[in-house]
């Protein structure tokens, strides 16, 4: 949850002396996540929208002294039922 700092803001855009990034996210928590999966035990159990506004906030906060940074959260879960996810592959 620091990345959007750490990583976008100060060791891209800063060092290379942009002023503007764009954070984009892959949400992919949905119920055919296996909980017992070490990645299922380390993400947030926010909603979409959630997730959503978490960045944004940040974003927001992170846009100032010049830089301006954009947040994009992409829904990629899949919401197919496991039996027709099944039927073509």
């Amino acid at each position: 949850q620091t990345a959007m700092d750490d990583q976008l803001v100060n060791q891209y855009l800063k060092p290379n002396g942009f002023t503007t990034g764009v954070y984009l996210v892959g949400w992919f928590l949905c119920d055919r996540w296996d909980k017992q999966h070490h990645q299922y035990q380390s993400t947030p159990k926010w909603s979409l929208e959630r997730a959503r506004d978490f960045f944004r906030d940040q974003a927001s906060a992170l846009s100032k002294n010049g830089i301006s940074v954009s947040s994009f959260v992409l829904n990629c879960a899949a919401n197919v039922p496991r039996k027709a996810a099944g039927k073509n592959g």
